[in-house]
């Protein structure tokens, strides 16, 4: 976790999967300036020194112990990026990662070419979206505060879609179908539409499956917008 100084803005996160967890502090605590929100950022500006222990839960009982040093005002070091590898994502599916560091926060993040529809939260260097091509990226992070900065190179790995397993399985299967009704000289072709028709809806699932969070992002957008109208 990111040291702190004494009078200095403090943000970090202790978030590091794409669950939805709600987190609290149920032993120890934070020192005096700082507070920890439900989807586990820490922010503020601390007013005294010292070694910090405190531990957090989720809702699902999931408990990790967390310790954090803040430095007298004044005394602050460069950042270093600790993380060693960016977690893989996959096609259509929502992706959140959090890339570590040590030094004094608050640090301000930055990335040069992550995938299409990714996105890197410059307060807390969590990386996040869906995206929607595959492949194989090399992606530079950079972490910053008020004294210097540091770059790290990642490669990044983004999985097909989840269904693309099954699409192998219905392509066989069709293949077959289609074989067997070459083989009774072009008989009945019910089985033949009735792939024809699953092949079309599960086209249709998977763009659904691709489109609904980011529609589901901008509608959420849009309804925030409209509360801040009336």
């Amino acid at each position: 976790m990111p040291f702190g100084s004494v009078s200095l803005d403090y943000r970090a996160n202790i978030a590091t999967s794409s669950e939805d967890f709600s987190f609290s502090i149920i032993d120890g605590g934070l020192p005096e300036g700082l507070s920890l929100d439900v989807s586990g950022e820490i922010k503020g500006t601390p007013t005294n020194e010292g070694e910090f222990y405190f531990t957090v839960s989720t809702q699902y009982d999931d408990i990790n112990d967390f310790e954090l040093i803040i430095y007298p005002e004044g005394v602050i070091f460069p950042p270093e990026i600790i993380s060693t590898k960016i977690p893989d994502a996959s096609v259509g599916s929502f992706y959140r990662a959090l890339i570590e560091a040590e030094g004094t926060a608050a640090l301000t993040w930055s990335a040069d070419s992550l995938p299409d529809e990714l996105s890197i939260n410059p307060d807390i260097g969590i990386i996040s979206g869906v995206p929607i091509k595959e492949g194989l990226y090399d992606v530079k992070i950079t972490a910053e505060n008020i004294l210097s900065s540091d770059t790290k190179l990642f490669n990044m790995k983004i999985n097909g879609s989840n269904n693309e397993s099954q699409d192998e399985i219905f392509n066989a299967n069709y293949a077959q179908n289609q074989q067997q009704n070459n083989t009774l000289g072009g008989g009945c072709n019910t089985d033949s539409n009735f792939f024809m028709l699953f092949f079309l809806m599960r086209s249709l699932l998977k763009v659904y499956q691709i489109l609904s969070p980011r529609l589901q992002m901008l509608c959420s957008d849009i309804l925030g917008k409209s509360r801040h109208r009336f």
